[in-house]
Formats: C-alpha cells, sequence, structure tokens
C-alpha cells in the first residue's frame, strides 16, 4: 500500500504533522490536515489500516474538507508515480518547510474519530 500522503496531490499543498488515535480492537490511526493554498481549501484525513482473519488487508480514509457547499471540490485519491515524483519534486524547489503546516488546528478530530470509532465497531462485532 501507498502511505496515504502519497495518494494525493499535495504539490500546492501544507500537511500537518500527523497524530495518532487510537481506536477499539488495538487499531491505531493517523491523521493530518492539508491546507491547500492554490484551491484555498482545507481537509482532514483520518486513515487505518485493519487485517482481516484471512491476512487481507485494508486501508480506510475518512476525509472532511472545511467547505460544505453541495459543489465543493473534494480531493480525489490518484496514486502514481507521477504524483508521488510531483510531491517530491515540490519539496526539492520549495523545501520541507515550505510544505509543512506549522499552525495545524485539528478542527475535525473528533468527528472523524466517533466515525472511525463505529466503524471498527461495526465491523468487528
Amino acid at each position: 500500500m501507498y502511505p496515504s500522503k502519497t495518494t494525493y496531490d499535495l504539490e500546492n499543498a501544507r500537511v500537518s504533522p500527523t497524530v495518532t488515535v487510537e481506536l477499539p480492537h488495538g487499531i491505531v490511526a493517523e491523521m493530518y490536515t492539508i491546507v491547500d493554498d492554490a484551491l484555498l481549501l482545507t481537509w482532514s484525513n483520518l486513515n487505518f489500516v485493519w487485517t482481516r482473519g484471512d491476512g487481507a488487508a485494508q486501508r480506510v480514509s475518512l476525509i472532511s474538507v472545511d467547505n460544505h457547499d453541495p459543489d465543493a471540490y473534494f480531493p480525489e485519491p490518484k496514486p502514481s508515480m507521477a504524483s508521488n515524483g510531483s510531491n517530491t519534486l515540490a519539496v526539492l524547489l520549495r523545501g520541507e518547510t515550505s510544505t509543512e503546516d506549522t499552525e495545524s488546528e485539528y478542527k475535525d478530530l473528533d468527528m472523524l474519530e466517533a466515525l472511525a470509532r463505529l466503524l471498527v465497531e461495526a465491523q468487528t462485532w
């Protein structure tokens, strides 16, 4: 699996530090926010991986966007070598500090954590 941050085009974005979230049944989630300077948009991503009894793994990503209009842009995952390359190039050209959100607000942490807990409980009963 690609790391979740590499599944989105982050060329014009700043990413927050990752926050660890403990979910039921020993599942650990990670949450981070992304500020896209080109779109003037912020979104939050909470994701976790769980493994079924047969060994198959599944990633769950819960995303919230700060624009609640019905026609608001919603980030689409685009895992590819090209997006990974453009993200790496952005760090090289802009510097790592320009790609970090040092004043992060995890506004939707409680909501995304509650939803993740409900999903885990629903799948593991």
